[in-house]
């Protein structure tokens, strides 16, 4: 057997971090996706370069991959992309993680952790626009946010949603799925106009091919990393593939 090497050029990171987040208007906060160990690519260092290069947040699927990252001494908002088991409410506690949440989720349970940690947990809501995997209905959104208000230790940092097919070459299921969260998010800042929550829809996909999907914040994922989602998704930032292999 040959011996394989993987090169990550980490300049090439840095570039594609810098013409994502220079494709996005001023006004959009930028969350790099860093889950499954930054694809493959390293977590950690993914994150630190995220980080340095502006992003304001990370997001994870499951707060034991928070821990390195934490352990690493980064410190920005971590999110977490799919929903925790009550058995890790104390992780999330402990790495100060913002767990998604919906009707599914145990809140008493996470709130008295947040309780027996003397502190207020922060939560982003999923909603489910057309992925069909996790999520409240849009339409409940003003309702759950009365829901959460209800547990003195947690509170709402904002919504979020996963897109399903916005890499496909039909896009009016993507649209669709803008459209539904563009009207919660109406209704959402009717109710609460002075809260200023977090509005996350736009993935690599969305990011790349569906303009109506960025909302107050943009989730990059595997495009950070110079791969497409699929060969529908035309790669209109001039992206690069940052790992390379060679063998001996």
């Amino acid at each position: 057997m040959r011996p394989t090497y993987l090169t990550i050029d980490t300049s090439l990171v840095r570039e594609n971090l810098r013409k994502i987040k220079d494709s996005l208007p001023e006004w959009s906060t930028s969350t790099a996706v860093i889950k499954a160990n930054g694809y493959g690519h390293g977590s950690v260092m993914m994150g630190r370069i995220a980080v340095e290069e502006g992003y304001e947040s990370l997001a994870v699927a499951i707060p034991e991959e928070s821990v390195p990252l934490r352990n690493a001494g980064i410190m920005v908002p971590i999110y977490l992309l799919g929903l925790t088991r009550p058995q890790s409410f104390e992780l999330v506690a402990d790495t100060n993680s913002i767990p998604a949440v919906c009707e599914s989720t145990d809140l008493e349970a996470l709130n008295k952790v947040a309780d027996n940690h003397d502190m207020i947990i922060r939560v982003a809501v999923a909603v489910d626009t057309g992925m069909h995997r996790i999520g409240i209905k849009p339409e409940n959104a003003v309702e759950f946010i009365k829901r959460i208000k209800s547990y003195p230790n947690l509170a709402v940092d904002g919504f979020f949603s996963h897109m399903s097919n916005a890499d496909a070459a039909d896009q009016s299921h993507a649209h669709g799925q803008a459209q539904k969260f563009h009207k919660m998010v109406d209704e959402i800042r009717a109710f609460r106009p002075d809260a200023d929550y977090r509005f996350s829809l736009a993935n690599s996909a969305g990011l790349l091919s569906v303009k109506d999907s960025l909302f107050t914040d943009a989730r990059p994922g595997i495009i950070q990393y110079g791969i497409m989602p699929s060969l529908d998704v035309p790669n209109r930032l001039g992206l690069k593939p940052v790992l390379s292999r060679s063998e001996e």
